[in-house]
């Protein structure tokens, strides 16, 4: 894939926000102009630009809201952790959604009356874990269809809603944020919709690909429509539906060109020479134990708690939504990898299971269009957000359903047949809704406009392939040695990897270490679109994550830890809420490596009971000497540049453990 082209910068369109004039830029033409809403006034507006520099860290718009007053980006700094400063910012009029680069697409809208999900609940081998009755059901069709009787994007026409293409390469640093009943509204002409979505794209979107997808396979439970069913009834329940935002926005980099902003390269005082080693929590879940607890942003004992059946899988970053977190799931080449729909299918591995469990990231494939024009539901047409080159941000998303919490140590789960380097079991089981959602809302200024979300979010970034190959790994070959490597130099250029694989010009950061750049340049606010500056340092607070990097990428678990850790570190008041599983999602068992002495023989026991155990050809021959405490004690204090230099040096001797390497 070509390296995104740079784009020009663009100004951002808020549509619906009081005073504001026309939905367009400044400088478009008249033509372009939003009709009057009657019972609004004008009905749109665009922020101007203002002549603030279009390159560098502040995104690729640096514009200043009309309505409001100020920058968008005003007071971000004093309110990094959720501080207690005015948010500013016109209050939204009904409808109104915000998008980076305005651009309407004409859709071909169903009747109201087409609403009725007794129709197609029977179809593409759709699941059920917890029946509907018909109550529910009643409920939901007059609800959705009272959704679906008029247009509630503000100020458009009644065949269009907004359009921003994802996989489009140029889309790098654009956002588009929507309310939860305009979420619906996607869903539902998704759902009762002809063929004929978009007539004049004549191709399916993402989201119509998946919804129509049919695994031939019946062992494949298809939980497409139950998540987004069960979402929909949640919002039915809600007063705030209209109000209530999500979002989604693109930045953060390449690792090398993340790994190049954090140092001398770009600032006369290094990011990384003058951050300190920064706030962490580390929770080991299979014993309820908080190994390191931060004094600043304690990690709540309530929020760390070990799984005991399939009806209390305890809590950990995936199975609770923490407020003010933001959850760092194992990110591959796009949202929901492998299984080619996401949301449709769990799979043995972690990035292919999440979107089933939080739909509300689902939505966005309606913003992707097919490969090529194919009947829906045929194979390989190309339904999902391709993010290989950029990070996604999930603002003010939640999970719905109950039965994803990063382990795989219960037998309950669903069985997947086949022999692989994954074991046989689904990460997760959908168990049913989730039983006590996440109320806290967190408000910011969003290009002048102040929007309200729900204190969660999601980020997808993919860390760095660390082996080249289909299969980067032999059966047979110690788990814990051949992926601590360094690579430099031109080694992947010529592979079908090289885009992950990138190295600075002069080769001095080498993968997987190059992954502490992305990993910042996935939380920087900087790397954003600057009208998103607030709503970073409002809402990520905290990041809640295990082993990223270390799953089916097949990084060295321990050096994932640290970059995850230095990553964060270089980030303002931001703390790591980081995960220990003895059988986690993707790679059971790597992460014993974290732990020592009895607890670690107990979590490796566990492990080897559980349906996914460690292939015992893996195992080390001796257990590290040191654990994420003891790394915590000897880098606390440091700054990351120096906790960075001791991690290289400790990861170029393979015959020892990398904790035991750091002096």
């Amino acid at each position: 894939m070509p390296k995104p082209a740079k784009r020009k910068s663009s100004l951002a369109v808020v549509c619906g926000v009081a005073a504001l004039v026309g939905c367009g830029t400044r400088a478009a033409a008249p033509s372009s102009a939003l009709p009057v809403d009657g019972a609004g006034g004008q009905v749109g507006g665009a922020s101007g630009s203002s002549g603030a520099s279009t390159t560098g860290g502040g995104g690729n718009g640096g514009s200043i809201a009309m309505a409001g007053g100020g920058s968008t980006a005003a007071g971000a700094a004093s309110v990094a952790g959720g501080g207690a400063a005015a948010v500013g910012g016109a209050a939204p009029l009904p409808g109104t959604f915000l998008i980076s680069k305005y651009q309407p697409i004409t859709i071909t809208v169903p009747a109201a009356s087409a609403v009725d999900f007794r129709k197609i609940m029977n179809a593409h081998g759709y699941d059920y874990p917890v029946p509907f009755s018909d109550a529910d059901l009643d409920a939901l069709n007059r609800w959705s269809q009272g959704v679906l009787s008029q247009n509630p994007f503000r100020g458009l026409a009644a065949n269009q809603v907004p359009w921003l293409d994802v996989n489009d390469s140029t889309v790098l640093k654009d956002y588009l944020f929507i309310t939860q009943e305009q979420m619906a509204y996607l869903f539902l002409i998704t759902l009762f919709g002809n063929d004929d979505l978009l007539p004049d794209r004549g191709k399916h979107t993402g989201l119509e690909f998946t919804s129509q997808y049919w695994d031939q396979n019946p062992a494949n439970k298809n939980h497409f429509l139950y998540s987004v069913m069960t979402l929909l009834r949640s919002l039915m329940q809600s007063s705030a539906y209209k109000t209530t935002y999500i979002g989604l926005a693109f930045g953060g980099t390449d690792q090398a060109t993340s790994m190049d902003a954090i140092t001398s390269k770009l600032a006369a005082a290094p990011l990384l020479s003058r951050k300190q080693m920064g706030s962490l929590n580390v929770c080991y879940f299979d014993e309820s134990s908080l190994l390191v607890k931060d004094a600043r942003a304690p990690l709540a004992d309530s929020w760390c708690r070990k799984e005991t059946s399939l009806s209390d899988l305890g809590a950990s970053f995936h199975s609770l939504d923490i407020p003010g977190q933001t959850v760092v799931d194992i990110g591959g080449y796009d949202l929901g990898g492998y299984t080619t729909v996401p949301g449709a299918y769990l799979w043995k591995t972690q990035d292919e299971s999440i979107p089933t469990f939080y739909p509300e990231t689902i939505v966005w494939s309606f913003f992707t269009l097919e490969k090529e024009a194919k009947p829906k539901g045929t194979p390989d047409t190309g339904g999902k957000l391709y993010l290989l080159d950029k990070t996604a941000m999930f603002f003010g998303v939640r999970h719905y359903l109950e039965g994803l919490n990063g382990s795989k140590t219960l037998k309950a789960f669903d069985y997947i047949p086949g022999d692989d380097l994954y074991g046989h079991t689904s990460c997760g089981k959908a168990l049913g809704p989730t039983q006590a959602m996440l109320t806290d809302t967190v408000q910011a200024n969003v290009a002048g406009t102040k929007l309200t979300f729900y204190d969660h979010n999601l980020v997808f970034v993919a860390s760095q392939e660390t082996q080249p190959g289909t299969v980067p790994i032999a059966l047979n070959q110690n788990y814990w040695i051949p992926e601590r490597k360094l690579y430099s130099g031109a080694s992947f250029d010529s592979n079908r990897w090289s885009l992950l694989n990138q190295n600075p010009k002069d080769g001095k950061w080498s993968s997987p270490l190059i992954d502490v750049g992305k990993w910042w340049s996935a939380f920087a606010p900087q790397m954003y679109h600057a009208d998103v500056s607030d709503l970073f340092a409002r809402s990520v607070r905290r990041i809640g994550s295990f082993n990223w990097g270390a799953g089916a990428w097949w990084g060295d678990p321990e050096q994932y830890f640290l970059i995850s850790w230095l990553g964060t570190s270089l980030l303002d008041d931001v703390t790591l809420d980081y995960y220990v599983m003895s059988t986690s999602c993707e790679n059971s068992g790597i992460q014993t490596a974290l732990l020592k002495g009895d607890q670690y023989r107990r979590a490796l026991a566990l492990n080897q009971a559980s349906p996914n155990p460690l292939p015992l050809a893996w195992v080390p021959a001796r257990a590290s000497n040191r654990d994420v405490a003891d790394v915590h004690a000897l880098l606390q204090g440091r700054t990351v540049e120096q906790a960075l230099s001791a991690l290289k040096t400790a990861s170029q001797n393979p015959a020892v453990h990398v904790f035991e390497g750091i002096q």
